[in-house]
């Protein structure tokens, strides 16, 4: 069975969000450009603050999105040693 991630239109779309999600990163540092050269220097309000954490969300998924794609979604095999175990268990080995 093919996994959704792996068919050519799921590629297609993944890649295409992710130019998409830098688009719009594109657009939110446009207009904060704008509105950072239009005011005489202020302190950041929050709104300007939230739509530069919008920026940095933006570029990150969206630079993953188009160039790893669907590789994103690969299973990864996990070591031997790792199997059987629980965070609590190490943490009480730790402590010992």
């Amino acid at each position: 069975m093919i996994k959704w991630h792996e068919r050519p239109v799921a590629r297609l779309c993944l890649r295409l969000s992710g130019a998409v999600a830098l688009w719009r990163a594109w657009l939110f540092v446009s207009a904060l450009y704008v509105e950072v050269h239009a005011h005489p220097p202020r302190p950041a309000s929050l709104g300007e603050l939230g739509a530069c954490a919008a920026v940095v969300t933006l570029v990150l998924v969206g630079n993953a999105l188009l160039f790893v794609g669907p590789a994103l979604f690969r299973q990864v095999e996990i070591p031997r040693r790792w199997h059987g175990t629980s965070v609590a268990e190490g943490l009480q080995t730790a402590a010992l």
